[in-house]
């Protein structure tokens, strides 16, 4: 049977690139892939992986302590980061040496945080295919790293795959003609549109409670909004990843007599989100990211989003791009204001646009490029 190694941080939470994942593993199992995890955590994340752990614990490895510090000490200082790059390189290098031995595997996959994340499995007679959870940008105080990467590039064993055109117009421009852009999907199944159960003038922003997610934006739009008297009710819905903001956020709804307009629910199951999308009007998502899956499970249950230009691929014309929080409370309070027949109208067209990203066509073109690649 062929064996597939799928290297990715943290199995620990249920972000964007854990959920890519579980399709990446449904893909690999259904080409006939035997897939072993390599992690940096525990393993506790959607339900899909969980039961692959449950059947199979022997197929997960951690990586040990020293990659694991890149991850931890993750957004340091520059000079901090170069060296736990270097680490990182050093310590999985040892990893895979170990093993390749013993697996054997036919084909790498690494959900790369960074670019750096992606150097150390290129050391391997075996094709590498590199999901980007950001933009592919090299480092240049990392020479030995952006060495291997476009050596491997070249000579077509590392295969670059982005989940939109924004990540790829970021990622380092002699890297571009090498990405290829497969749109992420949502699961038609959980997610969908029941008109009864909306309800006016609520919002939902669906985010792990983590600094990159700009929970604060969300926050201060709500102030802009209770100013101008709209009612309104915004509910953050992610699971507490980082303590110390969670209770930055809380001070913030506080300190801005926020708590009759602002609810935060520390849940991250699928059937919850489904929930508040479901009785959302408007889904907002200023989040740092580039390839967010909630944008699409939002539209796919009559959500219309009021999104950060990073986004503006995904929603197209269905939406509303705003530049800042002033500006995202203005549009909301136009777009609750509406009458009935225009909502429905944008309705409508984040439907129809949901439509064309559901998780079984993401996996299926994953089947494909992964029988590209091993022949």
């Amino acid at each position: 049977m062929k064996k597939a190694l799928v290297f990715i941080d943290d199995l620990s939470i249920r972000g964007g690139g854990e959920k890519v994942a579980t399709h990446i593993l449904d893909a690999l199992t259904r080409e006939g892939y035997e897939v072993y995890f390599l992690t940096l955590t525990e393993v506790d994340t959607f339900e899909e992986i969980n039961e692959y752990y449950m059947k199979y614990p022997e197929r997960f490895i951690k990586a040990g302590f020293l990659p694991s510090l890149q991850y931890i000490r993750a957004g340091k200082s520059k000079l901090v980061n170069i060296v736990l790059d270097h680490i990182f390189l050093c310590s999985i290098l040892v990893k895979m040496a170990n093993l390749y031995r013993k697996l054997r595997p036919n084909l790498i996959v690494v959900l790369a945080n960074t670019s750096a994340q992606i150097a150390p499995f290129l050391l391997w007679r075996i094709p590498v295919l590199a999901w980007g959870l950001t933009p592919f940008i090299e480092k240049r105080a990392l020479k030995i790293h952006n060495i291997i990467i476009y050596r491997s590039l070249v000579s077509g064993k590392l295969h670059l795959v982005l989940g939109s055109e924004k990540q790829k117009n970021f990622s380092t421009e002699k890297y571009q003609q090498y990405i290829k852009v497969l749109n992420v999907g949502f699961d038609r199944n959980v997610f969908y549109y029941m008109p009864q159960r909306k309800n006016r003038g609520s919002i939902v922003y669906v985010a792990r409670i983590s600094p990159e997610k700009r929970i604060e934006l969300a926050l201060e739009a709500a102030r802009y909004l209770k100013s101008i008297s709209t009612s309104f009710k915004l509910t953050i819905i992610g699971g507490p990843q980082k303590e110390d903001y969670y209770r930055k956020l809380i001070a913030i709804i506080d300190e801005n007599s926020l708590r009759g307009n602002v609810e935060i629910v520390a849940e991250d199951d699928q059937l919850t989100i489904r929930k508040y999308l479901q009785e959302a009007e408007i889904l907002w998502n200023f989040s740092e990211g580039y390839g967010g899956i909630v944008n699409f499970e939002a539209m796919a249950c009559g959500c219309i989003p009021i999104v950060t230009e990073n986004f503006s691929d995904q929603v197209g014309e269905c939406g509303y791009v705003v530049k800042n929080s002033m500006e995202a409370a203005k549009v909301t309070a136009s777009v609750v204001n509406l009458c009935m027949s225009e909502k429905e109208l944008l309705v409508r067209r984040c439907l129809d646009r949901a439509r064309l990203f559901s998780s079984h066509n993401f996996v299926d073109n994953i089947r494909r490029l992964l029988r590209e690649i091993v022949r």
